[in-house]
């Protein structure tokens, strides 16, 4: 199976998923971060806080999404073997 071209798509869209996720949550840490710096400064504004929030939730939104599909994806490509209790794949998701 490593050689058919359905299963090379799939990973790497599953790649790609992946690294859009990681992407935007490093993206969100980041903004988290500053507001906290802010704070123990004393510096933080409302707006800080506001902003925090609003990228967050947008990130959320898209990295839901991406996990549910890069699940789906795996589901399909993995077959039955994707949910075999010797290969315990679903720690990675639970």
């Amino acid at each position: 199976p490593k050689d058919d071209p359905l299963v090379q798509r799939v990973i790497g869209r599953l790649s790609s998923l992946a690294y859009a996720s990681e992407s935007l949550v490093l993206a969100t840490v980041n903004v988290l971060e500053g507001v906290h710096q802010a704070e123990l400064t004393d510096s933080a504004q409302e707006a800080d806080y506001v902003d925090a929030d609003i990228r967050t939730f947008q990130a959320q939104q898209v990295v839901l999404e991406q996990v549910l599909e890069a699940t789906t994806l795996l589901f399909e490509v993995g077959g039955a073997s994707a949910t075999s209790q010797a290969r315990r794949l679903d720690r990675h998701w639970r």
